[in-house]
């Protein structure tokens, strides 16, 4: 009659899923960083589109608006 430790996991399998964590520990924060950074570049990108846009609307309201009075 002895002990079972069947369903115990293996050292090695332990080893690894520490290795696992302590690696994640490391990689993830850096990866955080990086999509924050990248998040924030679509965010300004997103703007100076939104800026040109709107010149580029004021531009030609003012443009037709000359047109119709025989301006331009």
């Amino acid at each position: 009659m002895g002990l079972d430790f069947s369903g115990l996991p293996d050292l090695a399998v332990l080893e690894q899923m520490k290795e696992k964590e302590q690696i994640s520990e490391v990689i993830a924060p850096e990866h955080v960083r990086m999509h924050h950074d990248h998040q924030n570049k679509l965010k300004s990108d997103e703007k100076i589109l939104l800026d040109q846009m709107v010149s580029h609307s004021k531009n030609l309201k003012m443009i037709l608006k000359m047109r119709h009075k025989g301006l331009g």
